[in-house]
């Protein structure tokens, strides 16, 4: 009997794991993304070597009664390195107005990345811009949430019981892969599986064949428009909030006592 065929799906979820050993569930994807920095000494968006297909994908816990966790992955086709965001604080996350970019708040202070999804109108990618905006949302909300009930939980466990009774053990939270269950990906191309961590870490590693990498494009993108300048208003106000909130950890953390 000859070998059964492996399911996109499937291919993608063995590729992905070599990147996210932990990995659950592909939850969303776009066929092809490119990320941009931007600097906030220049004031200019800066387009990265790192393009490719996108991931939005949920991760099982380190441990047993935590949070799930949530991550964006960008498989590079240009490069050594794919770009890895951890979803874990809505406050880091802005949209230009519009909703050409998503706007991620960098680990390292005043960095933001911008991505830019291909969404073309009348083709399957036509609705991958609004679905990737709307699950960055989600994921990095309930993941907060989650962790905000975890939180709670345990202080109620570690409160002193009263008139010798157990404390209640702390409740679970409901995943976002249980809540959507019936999610399930679309098709989209198996790219380089290549690592960019966006605290950049870098792997070399198998290559899939130029059949995978290319069967699922109808046709090439064209070249992104840059994402809007701080000066030019579509993603001014959004940016200010993320620099802000960046300068502030930044400013608490470099300030001693009695200065």
């Amino acid at each position: 009997m000859p070998p059964q065929s492996r399911t996109i799906p499937d291919v993608n979820h063995t590729v992905l794991s070599r990147y996210l050993p932990r990995l659950q569930k592909i939850l969303s994807l776009a066929s092809y993304a490119v990320l941009y920095t931007y600097n906030h000494e220049s004031g200019i968006w800066q387009k990265s070597n790192t393009e490719g297909s996108l991931f939005i994908c949920s991760l099982s816990p380190t441990q047993p009664q935590q949070q799930e966790e949530y991550t964006i992955i960008l498989l590079n086709r240009r490069g050594l390195q794919n770009f890895i965001y951890a979803l874990t604080d809505p406050g880091n996350i802005e949209y230009a107005e519009g909703g050409d970019y998503v706007m991620l708040q960098g680990e390292e202070e005043k960095i933001v990345y911008g991505i830019w999804v291909y969404a073309q109108p009348g083709t399957s990618s036509e609705g991958d811009r609004t679905k990737v905006a709307e699950w960055v949302k989600d994921c990095a909300g309930r993941y907060a949430e989650g962790m905000d009930k975890i939180g709670k939980g345990q202080e109620r466990h570690q409160q002193p019981a009263v008139g010798g009774g157990l404390d209640p053990a702390p409740g679970r939270s409901i995943s976002l892969t249980e809540l959507f269950q019936s999610s399930s990906p679309a098709t989209a191309t198996v790219p380089q599986p290549q690592q960019r961590h966006h605290h950049q870490h870098s792997t070399q590693t198998h290559i899939p064949s130029q059949d995978q990498q290319g069967a699922y494009f109808h046709h090439q993108p064209p070249p992104p428009p840059p994402p809007p300048q701080l000066q030019e208003a579509t993603g001014g106000d959004s940016l200010m909030r993320l620099f802000g909130n960046a300068s502030g950890r930044y400013t608490s953390r470099t300030t001693t006592p009695g200065h």
